[in-house]
């Protein structure tokens, strides 16, 4: 119907799978509530607002090989992966970022963001673990708020701007956890754009061929 989502659900305990919503008003996949559900396969793209809009990703809740491209807004907004796991997704050519993940508790991997308007990956809160994934070609690979996890393994290459980046939050101090083995290529602006590194580790983080560093850097 004019105005609605492609597929609307309320809860999920089951298994959304191998769906496809194209050129929807609003969000293309709309999902309040994924506790012990598995999002698998599906595909959101050209949607008004967000390919994927996700609320309470818990209890080992799984979302997994899923693609989100050329939609208005995001192609994942996912507010809260409380336990569960974002796996082997795609996000190619949205508007804005690719993925929009507010709080990370649980498992964030091997997900793949490219050509999208914003960010490939803008991280609030990560409590959780943030790995082996990918940005490329994006406006910035990976805006992070604060980490109190591990952010380790990840790829940023190509992007217009940052490769990786911390936004000044309200807290000044932005990494309490593990930031590792990261890797920044080839990006317009500075491979890693850090304005206070904080208590946590930074170890084994590789930088190469990025452009002009900005106020605030730090080697890795």
């Amino acid at each position: 119907r004019a105005g609605d989502d492609g597929l609307d659900f309320e809860d999920n305990r089951g298994i959304i799978a191998g769906n496809i919503a194209l050129a929807n008003a609003q969000d293309g996949i709309d999902l309040d509530g994924t506790n012990q559900g598995i999002i698998r396969d599906n595909r959101a793209n050209g949607n008004g607002i967000d390919g994927f809009s996700i609320f309470r990703t818990g209890n080992n809740g799984r979302i997994i090989g899923n693609t989100a491209n050329r939609n208005q807004f995001d192609g994942f907004f996912i507010l809260g992966v409380n336990d569960g796991i974002v796996r082997q997704n795609s996000a190619s050519s949205n508007l804005e970022d690719g993925f929009d993940i507010l709080i990370n508790t649980g498992t964030l991997s091997s997900n793949m963001a490219n050509l999208n308007g914003f960010d490939g990956f803008f991280l609030g809160l990560n409590t959780g673990q943030i790995s082996n994934n990918v940005a490329r070609r994006n406006i910035s690979g990976f805006n992070l708020d604060e980490n109190q996890g591990a952010v380790t393994g990840n790829t940023a290459s190509l992007n217009t701007f940052f490769g990786f980046g911390f936004a000044p939050p309200i807290a000044e101090i932005l990494n309490f956890g593990t930031f590792d083995n990261n890797t920044s290529t080839n990006n317009g602006g500075a491979g890693f754009r850090v304005d206070n590194l904080g208590p946590g580790t930074s170890s084994g983080n590789v930088s190469s061929g990025n452009g002009a560093a900005d106020v605030g850097d730090v080697p890795p």
